[in-house]
């Protein structure tokens, strides 16, 4: 193990670093210079406030972490999460220079900074992109740029319940309600009676950019961008939902880029849903499908008015008075 409060750089010809069931602790680390790589296996890595910058691979397995800071990750290869493996952002960006490969249940957890990757993105069954929660200072957000992106069946880009806390929309402004309501977004959430108020409608239906807001105790969902140069393949799911409670948050926003847009998955916002009665479900998020030449599979357009069409931002049920799908 090393653990030093100096910056720490790796240089030389040939092979890289690797660490097998270690634990590597540092303001900076710069591996360069030849020392093209770094693989990690069941290891945990913290770099604590400025940039991990590796001349070459980064490769993570096992059950390790690697967890970055404000300065970000600069990788100018390929890189691959496998294993149990979890890899936190932080603040900083992320510029990938090859392909982004998640594998086995990996997850990657995204910051308050954009992710650009100069190549694919894969994501296979069981692993997930996810994000920080909601702060002031940092929306939770899923931005990645990259030339294709494919999620496979049973793996998941899921910000939901990573909104506005419970009674809380649009900038943070609180909405001081007493009786059970539903939190609005893309619609009117639900109200436990005529005289009772939800927040109003807010966000912007053509490049959708706002987290949903929270109910009574409900979190909204996140947010999700995707600028794919080329093509977006869903066989999984992106999903921004809102959580259930007794007064649901509504539904977060998802704005994709993409030539094409094809697979067998789905895209969710959907409002949190509660039954029982007198309390009341969010309404919808915001979706926007923007600057595709096709879209194919679950979002042909053809099959919009069908259960199988594979956008949905519904308001969630509720009594008396469920939110509105908008």
């Amino acid at each position: 193990s090393v653990e030093t409060t100096a910056e720490v750089l790796i240089s030389g010809h040939g092979g890289g670093v690797m660490m097998d069931n270690s634990t590597f602790s540092a303001p900076h680390l710069e591996i360069s210079g030849g020392a093209q790589r770094l693989e990690a296996s069941d290891s945990t890595i913290a770099i604590e406030s400025g940039s991990l910058d590796l001349d070459g691979d980064l490769a993570l397995s096992g059950d390790s972490e690697l967890f970055l800071a404000q300065g970000g990750l600069k990788v100018a290869s390929a890189t691959l999460i496998d294993g149990s493996t979890e890899l936190v952002q932080g603040t900083g960006p992320v510029d990938l220079g090859g392909d982004f490969s998640l594998a086995g249940t990996s997850r990657f957890v995204q910051g308050g900074s954009a992710v650009t990757v100069n190549g694919d993105v894969h994501l296979a069954p069981g692993t997930e992109i996810t994000c920080a929660n909601s702060s002031e200072d940092s929306p939770g957000k899923v931005n990645i740029t990259a030339n294709n992106l494919t999620i496979s069946t049973g793996a998941t880009v899921n910000v939901s319940t990573k909104g506005y806390p419970a009674k809380t929309w649009w900038g943070f402004q609180n909405w001081p309600e007493d009786n059970y309501f539903g939190a609005s977004h893309g619609g009117m959430g639900g109200r436990q009676s005529t005289a009772t108020s939800t927040n109003p409608v807010y966000g912007n239906l053509y490049d959708p950019d706002t987290l949903g807001p929270g109910g009574n105790y409900g979190t909204g969902g996140g947010i999700v961008r995707l600028n794919i140069s080329d093509a977006l393949t869903i066989d999984g799911d992106i999903r921004a939902n809102a959580q259930s409670d007794s007064g649901s948050g509504a539904g977060g926003s998802v704005s994709i880029r993409a030539d094409i847009i094809t697979g067998q998955g789905s895209i969710e916002a959907n409002g949190g849903t509660y039954t029982s009665t007198n309390q009341c479900g969010g309404s919808g998020g915001r979706i926007a499908l923007l600057n595709y030449s096709l879209l194919g599979g679950a979002f042909d357009p053809n099959g919009i008015a069908n259960d199988s069409f594979g956008v949905e931002a519904r308001g969630g049920a509720a009594c008396p008075r469920g939110g509105d799908d908008q």
